[in-house]
């Protein structure tokens, strides 16, 4: 069924889609636009087709933004977050929760992208423009930093980044000896708890070391909660 117009189409229980493949490189994928799947069984469909190709993705020339075909590019959009929505969902009842997951992190990508054109709409005010670009920059943040919950593993890259970056600049500047003492003290500047670290004179909170400390405690504290946050939103759906 490559390329196929399965739009508005109806499934149920005693579909049988077998091995059937949505999508190649001649034809691209099937457009699945507001498909009624119901109990149709998707376990044997090749998912991994469909991810490679983006015939579903929508347009990427933006030349045009300013002229009446945006209009067009917005329901591109909307069309192809509305379709990636529809088969997270039933693929997550189904229990592929891989594939699944591919789907709802390219809906949050997609959303990304529609508000940073919206941004660029001539009707809107500057205020307007700035509150779209605020949420483009955030949306881009948490991407960033653990692919909206979806990505966990760069989270965890970028704590390791932060530790031994500023160990670094612990070693450098704060002239401490880089194994053990600036690793855990950058450990536990993360987490806040690494500005007083257990030196024999009180030191000035001048000192480039207690600096460096508290700019780490304060980027740990951000990670942390946007962290939480993002998982407590792909999770518990909040």
């Amino acid at each position: 069924m490559e390329g196929a117009i399965l739009k508005r189409a109806i499934f149920d229980s005693n579909t049988q889609l077998g091995k059937s493949i949505l999508s190649n490189e001649e034809f691209g994928a099937a457009i699945l636009d507001d498909v009624g799947w119901n109990a149709v069984n998707l376990t044997e469909v090749n998912w991994e087709l469909v991810k490679a190709l983006s015939q579903q993705e929508p347009r990427k020339n933006r030349r045009d933004w300013t002229t009446s075909d945006t209009e067009g590019i917005f329901n591109e959009y909307h069309r192809a977050i509305r379709t990636d929505l529809q088969l997270a969902h039933v693929l997550q009842e189904q229990g592929l929760n891989e594939v699944s997951t591919y789907f709802a992190y390219r809906v949050k990508v997609l959303q990304r992208r529609l508000i940073w054109l919206h941004a660029f709409q001539q009707k809107l005010n500057l205020l307007q423009k700035t509150r779209n670009l605020i949420s483009f920059l955030f949306s881009l943040f948490l991407d960033i930093l653990a692919g909206y919950g979806y990505r966990p593993w760069r989270s965890f890259l970028w704590y390791l980044i932060i530790i031994f970056g500023f160990a670094m600049s612990y070693y450098t500047l704060g002239h401490l000896p880089l194994l053990p003492d600036a690793f855990v003290y950058s450990l536990t500047s993360f987490h806040g708890r690494g500005f007083f670290p257990g030196f024999t004179d009180k030191p000035s909170l001048h000192e480039p070391l207690v600096i460096f400390a508290g700019l780490e405690a304060m980027i740990g504290l951000f990670i942390e909660i946007s962290f939480i946050a993002t998982f407590t939103q792909r999770y518990l759906g909040k």
